[in-house]
């Protein structure tokens, strides 16, 4: 494994595997890491002979089976009334646009770890659960365990990528007729590292900074509200404030003027680093060409990462 990382977040996993899987002629690459809890995929764009391949996200990954495990649903015939499915608050919401269309329940405001899900599943019962997702590349299909299983989420996406090629289609190809039909949506991760004797300090001081005095915008727009998990008040446009229901988690998630993007941030719990999550989201009319909308979606990321970073930069003192 490249730079001993089995872990099936990093790309450079696939670095040795993709190779290997054109000589062989094979149309999707799994990978997990060593306890065989979390799955990364690649699958090629079109199934055309020797087409690129595309590394899906945690996200991408629960999207597709979110719709799969829906669908199996309906073959069987089997109610939709009732079943659930379980996200954390930092998971895609396409999940959600896709399971509210099937007239599925979401849970969607959980904390950060699977823990949580489980703690839900036991909660509301496993009689409809249909999946819990995580953007870390963890799902649980099945109420066999209450943590995270590659295994059979594996085994599901090779059934999905099977089912797809007998109607002429690849997993990609099928990911962005999701897109088509709910939204295109397009997540990025990426956290700040206050490393010394002095870093978790800083960790507590920039969380403190951004709650004391939030941005007023974030690379082109403005903020319309936060929503302050930890202290439990969304903070509104016009200076005033309300409840807000969820988890007492430190998470501040900061909603943009355009509607379905937004920012969240909160701090590792094991080490001294702040983790960003961005989101950026256009209606289905929105772009006709897939390529277009991942270009403008990810230009529209990457001003939002550079904001967030000049940010910290300027509340910490330390370049980000």
């Amino acid at each position: 494994v490249p730079k001993n990382i089995a872990n099936p977040e990093v790309p450079d996993v696939f670095q040795t595997i993709l190779p290997f899987a054109d000589r062989v002629g094979a149309d999707i690459v799994l990978a997990t890491d060593p306890d065989c809890d979390r799955v990364g995929c690649a699958v090629r764009e079109s199934s055309e002979p020797n087409s690129r391949w595309q590394l899906l996200t945690g996200n991408q990954i629960g999207a597709l089976l979110t719709a799969e495990v829906i669908r199996r649903q309906i073959q069987k015939n089997r109610p939709l009334a009732g079943c659930y499915v379980i996200k954390t608050m930092v998971t895609t919401e396409l999940i959600t646009a896709i399971a509210q269309a099937n007239g599925v329940q979401v849970v969607g405001d959980l904390p950060v770890g699977f823990r949580w899900i489980a703690a839900e599943m036991e909660k509301r019962g496993t009689d409809g659960f249909l999946l819990g997702a995580e953007e870390s590349y963890g799902f649980l299909i099945g109420d066999h365990a209450r943590d995270k299983d590659a295994a059979v989420a594996s085994l599901v996406l090779c059934e999905l990528a099977a089912l797809l090629k007998s109607q002429g289609k690849t997993l990609y190809e099928y990911l962005i007729e999701l897109f088509r039909q709910h939204g295109w949506y397009q997540e990025r991760t990426f956290s700040v590292n206050l490393p010394g004797a002095k870093g978790m300090a800083l960790m507590e001081e920039l969380m403190s900074s951004l709650r004391q005095q939030p941005p007023a915008t974030v690379g082109p727009f403005s903020v319309v509200q936060i929503r302050d998990y930890r202290r439990g008040i969304r903070l509104l446009p016009d200076g005033g404030s309300e409840k807000l229901s969820g988890p007492n988690t430190d998470t501040l998630f900061f909603d943009l003027t355009a509607n379905g993007n937004r920012v969240a941030v909160r701090p590792s719990g094991t080490e001294p680093k702040v983790k960003f999550y961005l989101f950026a989201y256009e209606p289905p009319t929105s772009f006709s060409d897939p390529e277009t909308a991942q270009q403008e979606l990810g230009k529209r990321l990457a001003s939002l990462e550079a904001a967030l970073r000049a940010e910290a930069s300027k509340r910490t003192g330390i370049p980000c």
